[in-house]
């Protein structure tokens, strides 16, 4: 997709988002694959609580998230 219709359809998709949700705040959560990749950089063995306050997951989660190999 070139740089213009890029843009074209980023301007569609804001103006559909404000007619259907106003003046909602959302979230847009990263991918998985971003955020386990986020939790492998950030691991270090001592803060596991935090990461699982900040990504709400489980401690055997981030244990296999941490023990997986990036693809």
């Amino acid at each position: 997709m070139n740089e213009q219709l890029a843009t074209v359809f980023a301007q569609a998709l804001v103006r559909g988002l404000r007619r259907q949700l106003g003046g909602q705040e959302i979230y847009i959560p990263p991918s998985k694959s971003e955020r386990d990749l986020a939790i492998r950089r950030e691991f270090n063995g001592a803060n596991i609580e935090e990461l699982m306050r900040r990504h709400n997951l489980s401690r055997t989660r981030i244990y296999e998230i941490v023990g997986k190999k990036p693809q």
